[in-house]
């Protein structure tokens, strides 16, 4: 994603943490910091995007700007995104969300029980089976979320062979 590689590049970079700073300020956006993926961090997707979408008209002049733009400069240009797929990513990150809110909630228990663990997969099922029949949705956003229902379905399955699972859900007093 060209939004990710941007971040990396104004993290690593005090001269355009300070450009993007003075843009915020130009915008009357507060400054936070453009936050950058992290792979053995589940959910930094979803939050740099989150960041990304409130800093959007920062990001916009940012890279457009021409001492960003130069032969011996960062070349950012390549990360500007079109209105398109600013309009994806602001109809992704609500979804993905929901991910990050799913994942706050097992991590605040000391031990995630299977009863409390599968009413929230099953949520996060219905959500994305709901976004991929969502006309309103862009074709791109139902696909990822129709690849989502099948990760998640994948690892739901292997639950029926687990004698802990249907122990757990029928030990449950939510689940009855």
């Amino acid at each position: 994603m060209q939004i990710l590689g941007l971040a990396k590049r104004v993290f690593h970079s005090p001269l355009l943490r300070d450009d993007m700073k003075k843009l915020c300020v130009k915008f009357k956006i507060d400054y936070v910091v453009l936050m950058r993926a992290v792979p053995t961090r589940w959910n930094s997707v979803a939050m740099a995007l989150k960041r990304a979408l409130v800093l959007q008209p920062a990001i916009d002049k940012l890279v457009t700007m021409d001492q960003h733009n130069t032969s011996r400069g960062p070349k950012l240009k390549k990360y500007q995104l079109s209105k398109n797929e600013w309009d994806i990513l602001k109809q992704l990150s609500p979804l993905l969300q929901r991910f990050l809110a799913a994942t706050e909630r097992i991590s605040k228990s000391a031990v995630p029980l299977v009863h409390e663990v599968i009413p929230l997969i099953d949520s996060l099922t219905d959500t994305l089976a709901a976004a991929v029949i969502d006309e309103a949705l862009h074709p791109v956003v139902r696909a990822a979320m129709a690849r989502g229902v099948e990760v998640l379905n994948k690892y739901y399955s292997k639950t029926d062979d687990s004698i802990m699972y249907r122990l757990a859900m029928r030990t449950s007093f939510s689940c009855k």
